[in-house]
């Protein structure tokens, strides 16, 4: 959505979500004279969506990351019930490193909401608005219009939640969902999630182009950016955090004659003849 609320300021709004999947399986004939039968199905595919973590992005790490892990038992008891054999304070099936547990408590404690009201199932994330925000009207006034020939301002915010290469678990029974991981003491998700990785930027926090009337052009350029990686390889969280500032001047010359330069002109030669 592209909107002008007044002259010169314009904001840009995004949202989007992208959803690929793949589905194998292969048709068996396991007995002679049998029939078909579906076997070894497998469904691989990626996940990408505009998201929102704003919220959190100014804070300070460890206290967001105590968040999620504190997060954890909230999201494990919303989840099951009883009690974990191997977990204390999680229910059973849902521990401490049960993928459909982290998930959702990552969610929650990163973009700073309610562990209560967190959606749990992570491919039903509503896409979050994303913007760009531009204005150029401080050129029209007179202070501004006496020394400068431009002046704008630029805002924007953009942040991406991606899983990449997700694969259904070779392990989950969709007609025993309560089959428990021997070593873990936890249930089997449908899907195998590599990582979770959310990328945010404001991009720029702020941007000001100007330009004088005597062609001198000057800016400043101010990005933060964060990335955050779940891995369900390692049961790792990894944040890190960015801040680029760039500042940029140039003046315009005019009818300059570089001496590596050669001018070339072109002599035309008229015949007259006389009969």
């Amino acid at each position: 959505v592209n909107l002008e609320p007044f002259n010169d300021f314009k904001v840009d709004l995004n949202a989007n979500k992208t959803y690929s999947e793949t589905y194998t399986e292969l048709f068996k004939v396991k007995d002679i004279g049998g029939d078909f039968r579906h076997m070894s199905p497998r469904e691989v595919g990626s996940y990408t969506i505009s998201y929102f973590t704003l919220g959190t992005m100014f804070n300070d790490m460890d206290e967001v990351f105590k968040k999620f892990e504190s997060n954890r038992q909230i999201i494990s008891g919303r989840l099951g019930t009883g009690t974990h054999p191997k977990d204390t304070g999680y229910t059973a099936g849902f521990g401490r490193i049960q993928q459909q547990v982290l998930t959702p408590a990552f969610l929650a404690a990163y973009t700073g909401n309610d562990p209560m009201v967190q959606k749990l199932d992570l491919f039903q994330t509503i896409p979050r608005i994303n913007w760009n925000v531009t204005y150029n009207g401080l050129s029209k006034l007179d202070f501004f219009q006496k020394y400068f020939s431009s002046f704008s301002l630029t805002h924007a915010y953009k942040s991406t939640m991606t899983v990449n290469n997700f694969n259904s678990s070779p392990y989950y029974d969709a007609d025993d969902p309560d089959k428990i991981n021997p070593v873990t003491a936890n249930y089997y998700s449908r899907f195998e999630l590599p990582s979770l990785v959310i990328t945010e930027g404001l991009s720029p926090l702020l941007r000001l182009d100007v330009k004088t009337k005597n062609d001198i052009t000057f800016n400043i350029d101010y990005k933060k950016v964060r990335n955050l990686t779940l891995s369900f390889i390692d049961n790792q969280v990894n944040e890190t955090k960015s801040s680029d500032l760039t500042i940029g001047a140039g003046y315009q010359l005019h009818n300059v004659t570089l001496p590596f330069m050669k001018e070339f002109k072109t002599n035309r030669r008229y015949k007259r003849s006389k009969k």
